[in-house]
């Protein structure tokens, strides 16, 4: 008896298993379905784009200018109050400033990706994935618009460009996979419970503070330990770091794990909840 019981647990086992593997390589597969298929995507974010700045002069180049200014801005007065040099504090705050710009809005956006696309969702036949790489992509390409102003300061300040440039341009990509699951994973959650969208605004607005953004990780003294429990600061860093020629290794290995870790959850919300959210939004 007590073996047959064995038996017939192990057997559940691999039955489960072999359904969790089955969800992954289901998810894996779409996944890799609409990257192949980019025309959709690609197309419809930059239609976005330009039907955001339609009739305007600058168009998305406001992004790089109110960048410029609010980090100018910024710059002036907290330069002060941290008794820092103007230039030195101008050149690490308007980098991790358009990162977090980058990061905020593509999270914000991404807790209303299927609501706000209800009616294409409805009546379009395709894979809701689509939506998703069109939010991630469309703030790629306006986080890009700030690389004017980064690029020509990275190379002014930077000695080491070669393997500078290298890891920003891997930073960007890790970004990319990284946003395509966090946007997936909010997206469901969001669409099912109307009310997380108000928290993450709200929580956005609060981990701005403390994560070195207006001030440096050094200023925390022997604390500083505690800032590397904040993903948000390792998500600022693997982009930052190489700028300043400081590449924490550590950074790239967190996102990477928080990669994988949303990989494997969002193949099991897929599994269960994909064909549900037609009926959520």
């Amino acid at each position: 008896i007590l073996i047959g019981k064995l038996k017939n647990h192990s057997f559940q086992i691999k039955i489960k298993m072999g359904s969790q593997l089955k969800s992954l390589m289901n998810y894996f597969i779409e996944i890799k379905r609409v990257f192949i298929n980019y025309n959709i995507w690609v197309s419809v974010g930059f239609l976005d784009i330009k039907k955001r700045y339609r009739r305007s002069v600058l168009g998305p180049f406001w992004v790089t200018l109110s960048t410029l200014i609010i980090s100018f801005s910024l710059s002036f007065i907290y330069s002060k109050i941290f008794k820092l040099d103007f230039f030195e504090y101008f050149n690490y705050l308007i980098v991790g400033f358009s990162i977090w710009s980058f990061v905020s809005t593509i999270i914000t956006e991404s807790a209303n990706v299927f609501n706000e696309n209800e009616g294409y969702i409805k009546n379009l036949n395709i894979s809701l994935q689509n939506y998703i790489f069109k939010v991630v992509f469309r703030n790629l390409i306006l986080f890009t618009h700030n690389l004017i102003i980064i690029i020509p300061l990275f190379f002014y300040t930077s000695t080491n460009y070669f393997e500078g440039f290298f890891f920003m341009v891997f930073a960007i990509i890790l970004y990319f996979l990284f946003f395509i699951n966090v946007s997936y994973f909010l997206g469901i959650i969001c669409v099912r419970f109307k009310d997380v969208v108000f928290i993450i605004i709200n929580l956005i607005q609060l981990i701005f503070f403390v994560t070195p953004i207006l001030w440096k990780k050094e200023q925390f003294g022997d604390k500083q330990f505690i800032i590397d429990y904040n993903p948000f600061y390792h998500l600022v860093e693997i982009f930052r770091g190489p700028y300043y020629d400081q590449i924490n290794v550590i950074s790239y290995y967190v996102v990477a794990i928080l990669i994988l870790v949303l990989f494997l959850v969002n193949s099991i919300l897929h599994n269960k909840f994909n064909h549900k959210i037609v009926y959520w939004t």
